[in-house]
């Protein structure tokens, strides 16, 4: 396959800001760079082309591309060859390739870009561009990756000089990115380095700040593998046949995990091709600890992840139909665990993002395996000649019947169906416990083996759920049977396998929706969600998970409703968390008991109630404190002596202010002794509101009458006969 490549000249400005969009891209500049910088020495000018920088800019220039390259090449794979302002064709038709030339330069002419730096890969192809056009450096590049035309290889110079300088974190991180390698074709050469610049950021070293004399030591030591520059090529052709097969290796050390593609390509000739894709690495997840016993294991499992990423991202990226999908690791304990529910939370939130990939999974001998060396490193003279790191290993070029133990390496795992239900979680649908997430949707295509929109009490369900049970335990033979007993004895049905048949069926219709972050475990089929109280005694605390939408939820919390006699929502919820978790139960079960036909007999009002009256004027204007005031008793508080005492309460209408009085007895005169002293301390009330008590209607009463009721009481005559109240 020929390639040419070409670079559209001065991309960015060719394209033009509508002039109603202009102010978007405004900048201030200065009329007299003589004068000072005053407002009046400064203006305000508008950018007339898109400018290089803006984050848009590569959107719009794209879009302008496609536009003008769909009228000539519509359906065609050049429009997928694009890649901001460089423009590839891959053939292998050489006549068609020089055809290619106009017509490309046709239709960007229309938009009016100028496709320059133009070169190839084949002398044929490379001798009908003009000098004019041809790439004018010495060294060509694909987007930022020299490319050798003659040998149709990449070429990387590695290198990283001592300038002589204080070597700080800042630099040395320049330095590294100096060789610009985004498929990680040199990962193993950088390995130290990588580590060396992780310890650094680890220990909180300022960037700009000279290293330490012991980390200077170190440093050098590094440089000395750096001083001379190495030179190494990568070979751009991957071979061209229709067998494409994808083969991922994950190995971990104690500080990285690493993974490796490789493309097998089966030739015209019936021989394999295997060539290194792209590779990935990352210094140890930080939350394994050092004296964790499964660190590895842990790190492999990590691993995984990682080449599961990886082999995702060459499936979209590469417009290449794989017929076989491959992920091998060298740990047989991290192969162990994704091919069971895991228990542990660390798999377990690790693990959807593994099998969620239709792949096949295998083991492969550690000396075998080619990602060991991204996770160990090597020197860069080394790499060069390191077979196995840019062709995998050799039995990958034999037919799968010669591969080393292919019945023991290679398997597709055996997980059930609940299983990959439980790994393969879409968040998109998942359970949030926000309130404006979306409701569980059952699935359409499901077919129920009970339908339980057919019945109406949960007594119902598990009876019809025994007699499946019987009927099939019968129909199917003894070797079946245990596919139906759900774990009974002597193949005898039960009420709880009854129920534990209708739980099965009914999350099978919300299958992954069930998955709360890793608070979820399955067991015998049945997802249960695992609290925080697992070590408690006597106490299920693992129960079966229903969502709110749920006909079996419905039917439980109606049928503990029920049996409860009919009980509020708190005493419903609690008994129903007994025996399953209902997500979002408190809304199920307040909506469950809004709607029982008993409780709304119970609970109906006799009449329509009428509307509140409006509030009286002295709650809603503004008084001074006590001016109306509202007086209750409350009591009676029994002494020690076993005499009893009551209170009096007077409150601010106004206000909302309290008074507190202690009176002896419910008498009139005790009664008048208190208000005696609330007026002098705090005010005489032109209103009083009160309760038909008898004590109070004696009182309002001497108010109305002004007679002289106590002649040899001084005190409650002068209280009548000097305030006016009005009760």
């Amino acid at each position: 396959v020929f390639v040419i490549a070409a670079d559209v000249e001065k991309a960015f400005h060719q394209i033009i800001i509508a002039e109603e969009d202009r102010d978007y891209v405004r900048i201030l500049w200065i009329r007299d760079i003589s004068k000072p910088l005053t407002n009046d020495n400064l203006i305000a000018l508008r950018f007339a082309r898109v400018l290089f920088g803006l984050k848009t800019s590569p959107f719009l220039l794209l879009a302008v591309l496609r536009k003008h390259l769909t009228q000539y090449y519509e359906g065609s794979d050049i429009l997928k060859n694009l890649y901001v302002d460089n423009v590839f064709i891959f053939t292998d038709d050489i006549e068609a390739a020089i055809r290619e030339k106009p017509k490309l330069k046709a239709a960007l002419a229309d938009a009016g870009m100028n496709l320059r730096c133009w070169f190839s890969n084949n002398l044929t192809i490379d001798a009908n561009f003009t000098d004019d056009e041809k790439y004018a450096g010495e060294e060509k590049r694909i987007l930022g990756i020299i490319f050798d035309c003659l040998k149709d290889c990449f070429v990387f110079n590695i290198e990283i000089a001592d300038l002589g300088l204080q070597w700080t974190p800042a630099r040395i991180m320049k330095a590294k990115l100096h060789v610009f390698d985004p498929l990680g074709f040199l990962l193993p050469v950088f390995v130290s380095v990588k580590l060396f610049i992780h310890n650094l950021v680890k220990g909180r070293h300022p960037l700009k700040k000279p290293l330490k004399p012991e980390d200077e030591r170190s440093w050098r030591e590094l440089l000395n593998n750096f001083k001379e520059k190495q030179v190494i090529t990568v070979p751009r052709y991957t071979g061209q046949g229709t067998d494409f097969e994808l083969h991922v290796f994950c190995d971990a050390s104690s500080q990285f995990v690493a993974a490796a593609a490789y493309l097998r390509v089966k030739q015209a000739d019936g021989s394999f091709r295997t060539s290194l894709l792209m590779a990935k690495n990352h210094v140890k997840d930080t939350l394994i600890p050092d004296a964790d016993e499964q660190k590895i294991p842990k790190l492999e499992l990590v691993a995984l992840v990682v080449g599961s990423q990886l082999m995702q991202k060459i499936t979209i990226e590469i417009d290449v139909t794989f017929a076989r999908r491959y992920l091998w690791s060298d740990s047989q304990i991290a192969l162990a665990w994704i091919k069971k529910c895991p228990e542990l939370p660390f798999v377990a939130r690790r693990l959807p993002e593994i099998i969620k990939l239709q792949c096949q999974y295998g083991y492969v001998q550690s000396q075998l395996n080619p990602a060991d060396l991204p996770t160990r490193g090597c020197l860069p003279n080394v790499l060069q000649q390191h077979h196995q790191w840019w062709n995998g290993p050799e039995w990958l070029q034999n037919e799968e019947e010669r591969w080393p133990n292919p019945t023991a390496s290679m398997t597709q795992l055996d997980i059930t169906e609940a299983t990959i239900l439980l790994a393969t979680k879409n968040e998109s649908q998942s359970f949030s416990s926000d309130p404006s997430s979306p409701s569980f949707i059952p699935d359409s295509s499901y077919s129920p083996l009970i339908d339980l929109y057919r019945l109406s009490t949960y007594s119902k369900a598990v009876s019809v759920a025994r007699k499946v049970l019987q009927v099939t335990s019968k129909l199917l033979s003894f070797a079946n049977r245990k596919l139906c007993d759900y774990g009974t004895k002597n193949g005898r049905v039960t009420w709880k396998d009854a129920c534990w048949l209708l739980l099965r069926e009914e999350q099978k219709r919300y299958g992954q929706r069930l998955i709360v972050n890793s608070k979820v475990v399955l067991r015998d089929g049945v997802f249960l969600y695992v609290d925080r109280y697992d070590n408690a005694r006597g106490v299920q605390t693992r129960l079966p998970v229903l969502p709110m939408e749920s006909r079996l939820a419905a039917l439980l919390a109606l049928h503990i409703h029920v049996t409860m006699m009919h009980a509020g929502p708190p005493h419903t919820l609690a008994n129903l968390r007994k025996q399953a978790w209902v997500i979002k139960g408190r809304k199920l079960v307040t909506e469950l008991i809004h709607r029982c036909p008993t409780c709304k007999r119970h609970s109906a009002i006799p009449f329509h109630l009428p509307d509140y009256a409006q509030h009286p004027s002295e709650r809603v204007n503004a008084f001074d404190a006590f001016k109306h005031v509202g007086l209750d008793y409350f009591g009676p508080m029994t002494l020690k002596s076993n005499d009893k005492r009551w209170g009096l309460i007077l409150t601010c209408l106004s206000t909302r202010a309290i008074h507190l009085e202690l009176v002896c007895d419910l008498t009139v005169i005790s009664f008048v002794s208190a208000l005696t002293r609330f007026t002098c301390r705090r005010r005489v009330p032109s209103v009083i509101y009160s309760d038909n008590a008898t004590t109070f209607r004696a009182t309002s009463r001497l108010f109305e009458l002004h007679t002289n009721t106590f002649p040899n009481d001084p005190t409650a005559l002068s209280f009548f006969e000097t305030n006016q109240i009005d009760w």
